[in-house]
């Protein structure tokens, strides 16, 4: 499940100026707590040596943490809960203690390191969150309960008579909350808040509001429980991203403390220079043309651009390799543009991650090939059952094949 990624930068490896190069690691994944990957390091021989990722850290006015382990197991605590700040530029990261001070490890060759995503210190905070949120809920269904969601401005409700310890639940959600914002700020490390805290601040903000008049509540369940903008709302949107530690890894250094390492940002020359060639290079180069030329299969993918990356990867290293015939597969973001391209016979020779219902649709209106007019049509189908290939038949004749 954690998959290579794109990335155009000058000084990124392998950097091509017309390809789209799976060069990078954690664009879309490698962000869930408990992912680990691990390396084989290549080092001359056994020694203490510093590491250091050439990293990118996107998420805003955050830090993010791994923990380091070395054939399976963990050096030493320092090791644990490695800090990765927020930086919209390329970072030379070298491993280091909470004082900032770099980690030396002991390595032989062959070594493996294993780079795990550590969410643990956010674990306490998610559970107070969560059991914040739950608690808001269920008074909030107390509450209309009592009310039958009643909002008539001419009714005056004594809440403390039914909810004599309200003040106190309110008072106890503020201050917990305050001391999340609090946590979260030195977990994160910087001045500016990063959107976590500022929903958190905002969702206090509606609760000090009921505090300021118990008897309104039923009249503005809005602000605690119900609704898009409502506190237990705006609490439950930060759960999940809370955990998220999204690090993207181009490279690992391995090295004494007396090397210098390459750059890790390319300076506004280098990105000037090469969107300057991608520029012409869009006019002449045969890698930005959208139609495929005479010889190649043009195929259609309605999927993620990592998916269609791999897909194209593979197909030039298996299929064309083995039978000589170039594949062209481009990324569609609709499947309705096949309607489009049809009418303007501009249509692929394949489509795939498409709508069920397209195959029987289109093909009744005699636009696709029946695939049972091709060669070694048994052998294709004998994979699937049976009954997976109606809804692509219609008049004895079969307009698509399932992927999933």
């Amino acid at each position: 499940s954690i998959v290579r990624g794109i990335s155009r930068d000058p000084l990124v490896e392998p950097f091509s100026m017309t390809k789209l190069k799976l060069n990078v690691l954690g664009t879309d994944s490698y962000d869930v707590p408990g992912d680990a990957v691990s390396w084989t390091v290549d080092v001359p021989e056994a020694g203490l040596y510093l590491i250091t990722l050439k990293a990118q850290q996107l998420k805003q006015n955050t830090t993010v943490y791994r923990t380091l382990y070395i054939n399976g197991k963990i050096p030493f605590e320092e090791a644990k809960h490695l800090a990765f700040s927020y930086d919209r530029d390329w970072q030379n990261m070298t491993l280091a203690n909470l004082e900032q001070e770099p980690l030396m490890f002991y390595l032989s060759p062959g070594d493996v390191i294993t780079l795990e995503v550590d969410a643990t210190l956010f674990s306490t905070v998610y559970e107070k969150l969560w059991m914040t949120t739950q608690e808001m809920s269920s008074l909030g269904l107390d509450i209309t309960k009592l009310t039958r969601n009643n909002t008539d401005r001419g009714i005056d409700w004594d809440m403390l008579a039914y909810f004599p310890e309200l003040n106190l639940i309110l008072d106890t959600w503020i201050n917990d909350l305050n001391e999340v914002t609090d946590v979260l700020r030195v977990l994160y490390g910087f001045n500016r808040d990063a959107q976590t805290i500022r929903d958190i601040e905002a969702a206090i903000s509606k609760i000090e509001t009921l505090r300021g008049d118990v008897n309104e509540i039923p009249r503005r369940l809005t602000l605690l429980s119900t609704g898009s903008s409502s506190a237990v709302q705006l609490i439950s949107n930060q759960l999940d991203p809370l955990l998220k530690q999204p690090l993207i890894v181009d490279a690992i250094y391995i090295h004494s403390a007396d090397q210098e390492l390459p750059r890790a940002d390319a300076n506004v020359f280098q990105n000037l220079r090469v969107g300057i060639a991608r520029f012409f290079l869009s006019f002449v180069d045969s890698s930005y043309a959208e139609k495929a030329s005479e010889d190649e299969l043009e195929v259609w993918v309605n999927r993620s651009r990592q998916y269609v990356d791999l897909i194209q990867k593979i197909t030039d290293d298996e299929f064309t390799r083995t039978t000589g015939i170039k594949v062209k597969i481009s990324l569609i973001s609709d499947d309705s543009k096949l309607l489009l391209a049809n009418s303007a016979n501009q249509q692929p020779d394949v489509a795939m991650g498409i709508s069920a219902w397209i195959p029987n649709e289109y093909g009744m209106r005699g636009m696709l090939y029946d695939i049972s007019q091709s060669v070694g049509f048994s052998d294709v189908i004998s994979v699937y059952n049976p009954e997976q290939l109606i809804p692509m038949t219609y008049n004895n004749q079969l307009f698509g094949l399932p992927e999933t």
